[in-house]
């Protein structure tokens, strides 16, 4: 007999199978990210991303799960990117007012406005020892003529996304904010930034390993057996794959890739080892203790 906290997010999970009840919840949840938002995720990413040579003029860029927006691109973009494509798993972002949101962000890059730091997103990663607009990445004088550029168009965006959609070696740099955890075959997903990576090319990954609600701790996610997880997963597209971060830079160096740079953030309130499912009884403390995680990794030279 499950614990009595599983019963409510095993039920939710059964009730995915109700057609009704699934469109609603996924109307529910549409909403997309305000632009303030994309340009912090992108100037931060940026910074972190600088200390290991890259610069923005001319970049290809893609983004695994952009989700609700393309406002990460769109930044990117006005910072000189040559190209962006977003790889989705369900097509989110097809009902986005783009035109709205580059506007926005436009805005901001022209005035040079700081990086919006932890208090207005405290729980945005990566985390960075300044907030200070990064002048030295962003020629701001090129704002609005690449306004123009992007309007015109230098976006792409794919969903579901296939391996084939991106030609091998073509990008510069692979990002992601919050999404590796959700994808259910995260070593095909790593084999593909290698593929799609040019030799030196880089990626920058914010993962979230918490229990995304399935859970009033945040690793409960852990104390589910695989059967009920499944339970708890139900309908939806996507969830969690419950990789611990030691799993995903295994997998990512099993593809290929360099890790060059691992982050970890350990949070309390977790359950102790004892209550955790059979499969994850035998992580060590780090691994158990680790709730974010900020990786960069390289596709080597």
């Amino acid at each position: 007999m499950p614990q009595a906290w599983k019963l409510p997010h095993l039920a939710k999970g059964l009730l995915t199978w109700v057609p009704p009840l699934a469109a609603w919840r996924a109307r529910r949840g549409e909403h997309a990210a305000p632009a303030r938002y994309c340009y912090a995720v992108w100037l931060r990413h940026l910074v972190l991303l600088a200390g290991h040579g890259f610069r923005p003029a001319g970049a290809r860029v893609a983004e695994l799960g952009p989700g609700q927006s393309l406002g990460v691109g769109l930044a990117a973009l006005l910072c000189g990117a040559a190209s962006y494509t977003g790889l989705d798993l369900v097509a989110h972002a097809a009902r986005q007012d783009l035109a709205a949101t580059l506007e926005a962000l436009a805005a901001l890059l022209a005035r040079g406005e700081p990086i919006p730091d932890e208090r207005e997103f405290p729980l945005l990663r990566p985390r960075l020892d300044g907030y200070a607009f990064p002048d030295g990445l962003v020629d701001r004088s090129r704002i609005a003529a690449r306004t123009a550029a992007v309007q015109e168009g230098l976006v792409a965006y794919h969903a579901p996304w296939r391996l084939d959609d991106l030609a091998p070696g073509s990008l510069d740099l692979v990002l992601s904010q919050a999404v590796l955890q959700s994808v259910d075959d995260p070593g095909g997903a790593y084999r593909a930034m290698r593929a799609w990576l040019r030799p030196g090319g880089l990626g920058s990954h914010v993962l979230d390993l918490g229990a995304a609600g399935t859970a009033p701790w945040w690793n409960g996610h852990w104390a589910y057996t695989e059967r009920q997880w499944r339970v708890v997963r139900g309908r939806r597209p996507y969830l969690l794959n419950r990789a611990p971060l030691g799993e995903h830079l295994a997998l990512a160096a099993r593809a290929g890739l360099e890790v060059v740079r691992v982050v970890r953030e350990a949070a309390p309130g977790a359950l102790p080892a004892e209550r955790l499912a059979a499969p994850f009884r035998g992580l060590d403390d780090a691994e158990r203790r680790t709730r974010r995680a900020t990786v960069v990794l390289r596709r080597p030279a």
